[in-house]
């Protein structure tokens, strides 16, 4: 009879065991879902408040390759607005009205999270030329003497 008691207080004390241990586990499964669930929250979090924040504007794009073409002048011509998202952004329209420049042989524009990349490859001039046709400053032209591409 004693050795009934201790099978069945070996029994006993396996299945509490195996209770706890069960308990355990699914406390660790719980506290590893939340922590994938928070995870995944802060990171589209991330994601969201950067594409509503100004760090997903064009702002300043970064131009490289220019000589005889100011920043400025480069900007215009390409129609770049600042103030728009970085998706928004219509790089082959930049581009085609960049190229119809005659200062400029090639452009390639780049837009990634960081901002806007212009690599410009420019022809050489022979000459500038400024001409006007009336005092007016609205009529004033200027004409680039170049070589043919």
């Amino acid at each position: 009879m004693l050795n009934e008691s201790k099978e069945y207080t070996n029994e006993f004390d396996n299945l509490a065991s195996s209770e706890d241990s069960l308990q355990r586990y699914l406390k660790e499964r719980k506290h590893g879902f939340i922590k994938r669930l928070v995870i995944l929250v802060v990171l589209w979090g991330l994601i969201a408040g950067y594409f509503i924040s100004p760090l997903s504007k064009v702002g300043e794009p970064t131009i490289d390759g220019n000589t005889y073409l100011t920043n400025e002048e480069i900007i215009e011509l390409s129609q770049l607005d600042p103030s728009k998202y970085l998706w928004e952004n219509k790089t082959k329209e930049q581009v085609d009205l960049l190229v119809k420049h005659p200062l400029i042989k090639d452009v390639e524009i780049t837009v990634n999270v960081f901002g806007v990349y212009i690599e410009i490859e420019e022809t050489y001039p022979l000459a500038k030329m400024k001409s006007s046709t009336s005092g007016s400053s609205l009529a004033d032209f200027n004409y680039y003497l170049r070589f043919f591409r």
